[in-house]
């Protein structure tokens, strides 16, 4: 199929008289088809923005993701594998919250979508794996997290790119300890196609080694770096809550930036450090205590 061609006057048949000059049969065809392949690409790029309008706000709104794409996530040292672990599993539970436009019951459906963790058996034995009531205290819900092993880091790929094609997911968050030897440009496009075609948000994260955001080679959304940073001390000295340093490697249309975040537990989002602080308080978290059960048997005055 020839679909560039010289100029369609050279190509024109003669015409009798003084009239118009026609192009050749072959050229029209030609024009047809460029019509046609132009219009695919119309249609296509419509599909692409009405997907983009779908976002969900990260760091008190200082940036956005969008939603049914491929994120990658990797700790910046060996010991940054539990932050860089929690920043994928906020990203997809933020992601899989995300509801799309349609009223109320668009939203409870969209906040009761299940999120799927993929493990593969080496990054569990080097970072652990997530302690349900850790994630409780962070504003997760442990029901609606659906949990796949697997022993190879072929079997997670394959298991994530097919939870990425399930419509009915919020969002798949894929764990390996090393960078997988599978993914590659390829792989990373046929996970990204998967997620756009089901809106399903990816999120693959690196946790048991450092430097590994250098040598991933995909077509992400966007590729982050994880520190782990102190927390704040509460009210008795213990930490307040997950602070970490976040380096926005790459993001399409965008340029690299970098955030210092913490998690907020009221809201379920990472805001910037210090921001919403009392004064006086450090951003310390509000001391909440049980209060003592009215007694029974009493006046109501008394009482």
């Amino acid at each position: 199929m020839v679909l560039m061609t010289p100029d369609p006057f050279t190509l024109a048949e003669p015409s009798a008289g003084n009239g118009p000059v026609l192009p050749a049969a072959d050229t029209v065809a030609d024009l047809q088809v460029l019509r046609r392949m132009v219009a695919g690409l119309e249609a296509a790029t419509c599909l692409d923005a009405g997907m983009a309008a779908r976002f969900w706000p990260v760091g008190g709104g200082a940036f956005s993701l969008r939603c049914g794409a491929l994120h990658e996530v990797a700790a910046q040292e060996a010991g940054d594998g539990a932050a860089a672990l929690a920043f994928a599993l906020a990203l997809g539970w933020m992601a899989s919250s995300a509801a799309p436009a349609g009223g109320c019951a668009a939203r409870a459906a969209a906040q009761a979508r299940p999120v799927l963790l993929v493990l593969e058996a080496q990054g569990c034995r080097e970072a652990g794996e997530p302690y349900g009531h850790g994630l409780a205290a962070l504003g997760f819900d442990p029901g609606r997290l659906l949990i796949v092993r697997a022993r190879r880091s072929c079997e997670a790929l394959w298991a994530f790119e097919e939870g990425l094609r399930c419509a009915t997911l919020g969002a798949v968050v894929a764990v390996f300890g090393r960078c997988p030897r599978g993914y590659d440009l390829t792989a990373s496009r046929r996970l990204v196609l998967a997620a756009r075609a089901s809106g399903v948000s990816g999120c693959l994260a690196v946790i048991g080694e450092g430097g590994a955001a250098g040598r991933l080679a995909g077509a992400a959304e966007t590729r982050w770096r994880i520190a782990a940073r102190p927390s704040r001390t509460g009210l008795a000295g213990e930490p307040a809550g997950l602070a970490l340093r976040a380096d926005l490697l790459r993001r399409r249309g965008g340029l690299p930036s970098q955030f210092d975040l913490e998690w907020n537990h009221d809201t379920g989002q990472f805001i910037p450090s210090g921001a919403g602080q009392a004064p006086g308080r450090e951003g310390r978290p509000p001391l909440s205590v049980p209060l003592a059960a009215a007694s029974a048997g009493r006046p109501v005055e008394a009482a």
